[in-house]
């Protein structure tokens, strides 16, 4: 035993480094993975900000737009949602007419009683 060699850490015999060494080599290799699918995703972006993927989805939300007007004109129980849904409108038009007026109201009698002072 005296006359041993020491040895080294275990080698991979893939790799041909120190065992040790390959956690830190498969997270190096999970991190690169992780990014190049990040730099991926994000390219995306550029595709969607070009101006011919903003005339795709423009095609694609207008033609969407028409089936699904088509599939409430056909189907009597989204009729009736979309009636509850226009009337909800109306209404919310009326009561902003109707504040803006009482603002208008308001604010007349303010400068009336300014400038009766």
């Amino acid at each position: 035993m005296a006359g041993e060699i020491p040895q080294g850490p275990p080698t991979s015999p893939v790799t041909l480094r120190p065992k040790t060494y390959q956690g830190a080599d498969r997270e190096q290799s999970r991190d690169e993975g992780a990014e190049k699918a990040l730099l991926e995703k994000a390219a995306f972006l550029g595709l969607l900000g070009s101006n011919p993927g903003q005339a795709f989805i423009d095609l694609v939300s207008s033609k969407l737009m028409k089936r699904i007007g088509e599939l409430v004109h056909n189907d009597p129980e989204a009729r009736a949602l979309k009636g509850i849904l226009e009337e909800l409108d109306s209404g919310v038009r009326v009561a902003e007419k109707a504040l803006e007026e009482l603002y208008l109201k308001r604010l007349r009698r303010e400068r009336e009683a300014d400038s009766s002072k």
